[in-house]
């Protein structure tokens, strides 16, 4: 699975996956929640996950289903602007995909998106402008 198959418009209450490939060619899926986001090469162990519309045209809320509870994909960061991302049972945190890139951008802090540190397996946000490794969204 490449970053060419990755979903540019993606569609309220569809379910997706959340990937990265990395520079050795491993595709890292989204499965589920430690301290950050944690990733699986296991295709058979990743979470889907889906969007709730917002008022917004092309502005959605992210979330993922454990057991019968939506669990909300949010932003947190501090004082110094150190973004993780998140899970709770709140919408805290918005997010739209830039057509060109496929990337999952934050709408508020527009220059974070949902990536992949190339030493790493947790997903987070980064600032836009670093090279990182973006995650996209995936039909299931």
């Amino acid at each position: 699975m490449k970053a060419d198959i990755a979903v540019a418009n993606p569609v309220a209450e569809t379910e997706y996956y959340l990937y990265a490939a990395n520079s050795d060619g491993q595709v890292l899926y989204f499965s589920g929640m430690g301290t950050t986001l944690t990733t699986t090469t296991d295709a058979t162990k990743a979470i889907k996950v889906k969007l709730e519309a917002t008022a917004t045209e092309g502005v959605f809320y992210l979330y993922y289903m454990d057991g019968t509870t939506k669990k909300y994909i949010n932003m947190t960061g501090d004082s110094t602007k150190k973004f993780s991302a998140v899970t709770s049972a709140a919408q805290a945190t918005t997010w739209n995909v830039d057509t060109a890139t496929k990337q999952i951008i934050n709408s508020t802090y527009s220059t974070r998106a949902i990536a992949l540190y190339e030493s790493s397996s947790d997903l987070r946000t980064y600032a836009i402008s670093q090279s990182y490794i973006w995650v996209w969204f995936a039909k299931v």
